[in-house]
């Protein structure tokens, strides 16, 4: 049991909604006091599915009128967030809802911020120097299961400029409602339900191993833990299983509201680095990191280790290793460049998802992590 058990500071700031069409109650969630105006930000592979077709039905019938931002792509850049701030400058949008994963949810907090405030560049937005305004009311329907950004208040944003992806979060960037429909999920490829439900396992069990761990994200993460590991497989192989959609669903809002209050650890810190120069798959580099990170934090986290592998029935270790055959997932999958290993491992122990890691990693370990997750030319 964590040191902090007996201590609580914990506050969702975003209400939830949770459950199988609850897409139509985005309208109700609205308020129609003289405000009408609702921009949506989503990407033209959720235009392209028609998944934004209900919400904004929806919407139409409360009188809203809408304007729909679908330049979103994964792993969003800065431009990205100006662009948006662009799109809607005119608009002048009373609310914004998020449609679509993680690279869309975080992309439309930071929207949002930045038209509230007026700044088009996310980057010169400093919480830490106040006169930060409130962003414009969000409200956030993830169509993947895996970031659980629909409940925190952190973006993630790359700067091809520098490659860095640079975590930007302030509490005036919560969503007001996240509305998690199981049922937008189910049109996910196969590929992409493993590596966003990876993430979400990775969140749980970074949250899990933090520092900062306490007895309500414990039973957050334990309960998300447990879900992935019976729904997951069902999920990829079966993408019509509602069953298993609700329960991969449930399990990355129930990790996001735990890493939201308990922070991650190394696996994001390293992880976040690789997509910031490569541009790859989340997930995927989450995937390649865990086993290693999971073995380094084992000599000051074996009590926890041993508990949760009792948990989830049998060692944890060999129960990943068995995910990852059963879905193809090979070992060092990516690759990365010994030219970069210096700054790769820099950035990573600096960034603030180590800060909750249960070991602090030296710049040596921390390549030495990054030899032992990827392959490195």
């Amino acid at each position: 049991m964590s040191e902090n058990s007996n201590y609580l500071d914990f506050v969702l700031p975003t209400k939830v909604k949770f459950g199988v069409g609850m897409r139509q109650e985005v309208g109700a969630e609205i308020p129609q006091k003289g405000k009408h105006r609702v921009g949506v930000v989503t990407s033209e592979e959720i235009v392209d599915l028609g998944l934004h077709k209900d919400i904004v039905k929806t919407l139409k019938e409360r009188n809203c009128h809408i304007e729909i931002f679908s330049d979103v792509k994964s792993n969003p850049h800065v431009n990205t967030i100006e662009s948006g701030f662009q799109f809607f400058n005119g608009f002048k949008p009373d609310f914004l809802v998020g449609l679509g994963g993680g690279s869309v949810i975080d992309s439309a907090k930071a929207i949002a911020l930045c038209i509230a405030n007026g700044q088009p560049d996310i980057t010169e937005l400093d919480s830490t120097q106040g006169g930060i305004t409130d962003s414009v009311p969000l409200f956030a329907l993830p169509t993947t299961s895996g970031t659980g950004s629909e409940v925190d208040y952190w973006a993630v944003i790359s700067n091809p400029q520098t490659r860095d992806k640079i975590s930007i979060g302030c509490p005036e960037m919560s969503p007001r409602t996240a509305i998690v429909d199981p049922e937008l999920t189910l049109t996910l490829p196969p590929r992409l339900t493993l590596f966003t439900g990876i993430d979400a396992l990775s969140h749980a069990l970074e949250a899990f191993f933090s520092s900062e761990n306490n007895r309500v994200s414990d039973m957050l993460t334990l309960t998300a833990i447990d879900l992935v590991f019976n729904s997951l497989t069902a999920a990829v192989k079966n993408g019509d299983d509602l069953h298993a959609r609700v329960d991969m669903s449930l399990a990355s809002t129930m990790a996001g509201a735990a890493m939201q209050h308990v922070g991650l650890g190394l696996v994001h810190a390293l992880s976040h680095q690789v997509s910031g120069f490569y541009d790859t798959n989340h997930g995927l580099a989450n995937a390649m990191l865990m086993p290693v990170v999971i073995d380094f934090n084992l000599k000051v986290a074996e009590d926890k280790y041993t508990h949760l592998s009792k948990c989830v029935g049998e060692d944890l270790r060999t129960k990943l290793q068995a995910l990852y055959l059963e879905h193809s997932v090979k070992e060092k999958e990516v690759t990365i460049y010994e030219k970069d290993l210096n700054e790769l491992a820099q950035r990573a122990i600096d960034n603030v998802n180590a800060e909750t890691n249960p070991r602090q990693a030296t710049l040596e370990e921390a390549k030495a992590l990054y030899r032992q997750s990827f392959n490195v030319a």
